[in-house]
């Protein structure tokens, strides 16, 4: 269900739902109306908010689990640059 389906079919205003979810109306508003992306705290947010109604796959279009994780590189320390030099 998207934002937009869900304050729609609720009949909360964008005001209403912005105090519940702790996000700004602005905020509220151009995620409704797909202006803008969530960030992984804003969907928290409003997953929270409408109790799992609303999920990140509903802004993105997909499923999270359709595309498997790439597992990042170990990190050795010959690849890091120095952070820190000693003179001597």
């Amino acid at each position: 269900m998207t934002l937009n389906e869900y304050l729609s079919l609720s009949g909360e205003s964008v005001g209403s739902f912005s105090e519940r979810s702790g996000l700004a109306p602005s905020t509220v508003s151009r995620l409704r109306h797909g202006r803008r992306r969530p960030t992984l705290y804003q969907v928290e947010k409003i997953e929270a908010a409408t109790s799992g109604k609303v999920r990140a796959q509903d802004f993105y279009g997909m499923s999270l689990s359709a595309r498997p994780l790439k597992r990042a590189k170990s990190a050795k320390p010959a690849d890091m640059p120095r952070l820190c030099r000693t003179s001597r």
